[in-house]
C-alpha cells in the first residue's frame, strides 16, 4: 500500500498529501546503552526498521524517528544515555500530536520502542484526546507483539523468550537490520533472576545497586540476524493486523 514519507513533502503538496490521510506513523527509541555488545541506538534502529515496514503495509504517512526520550536511572548513569524530563517529554510530545493532527491526519500510531517513552505517550494523548476528540492515538509496544509464550515456542532463547533490556531478542533484531552495529564478542551471557511473585511490586529504582546488573539482561550469545529477521516479520504482521482490526472498528 502507497505510503507517504512526510520529510520528502514538497511545500505545494504538503496539503493534499496531508489533510485527510488515514494514519501518521511516528516511530519512538531512545538513545540509551544497551550493553557493551549492542550500540545505543537500539531502540532507535528497531523502532525506525519496523515503522517503515508496517508503513508500507498500512499506508499513511510517516514521521521521522523521536529518538531522545525519558531514560530509568538505571540506565543514566551508563555512558551514551541521553535522558530528558518526562515533563519536558510530555510537553513536546502533546506538541508534536498537535501539529500532525492539526495537519488533517485522521490520526497517529505511536510505533515505541521504548519502555521509557510509555508512560508520556499516554500523557500526551489525554491531552490530545480532548484538544481533538474525533482523532485517534494508537500506541504499540513491538516487543509486546513477541509475548514470551510465542518466542518461546520457536525454540529460539533459553531465558524469557530473549525478552529484556539488551537481551538477545533485541539484539537479534538489531542485527537483522544493522547487522555492522553489534558486536556479541564483547557482551557476556547473563542469567536472569527469578522475578518476584508478588505482582503489586514494582521496583521503581535500585536496579543499579545490584551486583550483577550490567546494563543489560540475558544471554547475549544466543542473539543471530536470522532469528531477528523472523522475529521482525512476525511483530509487524501483527501490528499491521491490530491496527487494520482497532481502525475496521473504531473508525
Amino acid at each position: 500500500m502507497e505510503h507517504v514519507e512526510v520529510l520528502n513533502v514538497t511545500g505545494f503538496r504538503a496539503k493534499e498529501q496531508l489533510r485527510g490521510a488515514s494514519l501518521g506513523i511516528l516511530p519512538m527509541g531512545s538513545i540509551e546503552f544497551h550493553g557493551p555488545h549492542a550500540p545505543l541506538g537500539t531502540d532507535s534502529i528497531i523502532a525506525t526498521a519496523i515503522a517503515e515496514r508496517v508503513a508500507k503495509r498500512l499506508g499513511g504517512v510517516l514521521f521521522p524517528l523521536i529518538a531522545y526520550s525519558h531514560c530509568p536511572s538505571a540506565t543514566k548513569g551508563y555512558p551514551g544515555t541521553v535522558s530528558v524530563r518526562t515533563d519536558a517529554m510530555i510537553e513536546y510530545l502533546t506538541e508534536v500530536f498537535r501539529g500532525i493532527l492539526a495537519a488533517g491526519v485522521k490520526g497517529i500510531l505511536v510505533l515505541n520502542a521504548h519502555d521509557g517513552n510509555i508512560e508520556v505517550v499516554k500523557a500526551a494523548g489525554e491531552v490530545i484526546a480532548d484538544e481533538f476528540p474525533d482523532r485517534f492515538v494508537l500506541l504499540i509496544n513491538w516487543w509486546q507483539t513477541l509475548p514470551e509464550s510465542f518466542v518461546n515456542s520457536l525454540g529460539f532463547f533459553s531465558q524469557s523468550g530473549g525478552h529484556g533490556h539488551g537481551g538477545p531478542l533485541e539484539t537479534s533484531v538489531v542485527q537483522a537490520i544493522k547487522p555492522e552495529a553489534v558486536e556479541l564478542s564483547k557482551g557476556k551471557d547473563i542469567d536472569l533472576k527469578p522475578g518476584s511473585a508478588n505482582e503489586a511490586l514494582h521496583v521503581v529504582c535500585g536496579e543499579t545497586h545490584r551486583e550483577t546488573w550490567a546494563g543489560y539482561h540475558g544471554r547475549v550469545s544466543e542473539a543471530s540476524k536470522e532469528k531477528g529477521e523472523t522475529l521482525i516479520e512476525e511483530s509487524v504482521k501483527r501490528i499491521v493486523k491490530a491496527v487494520q482490526e482497532w481502525i475496521g472498528s473504531n473508525v
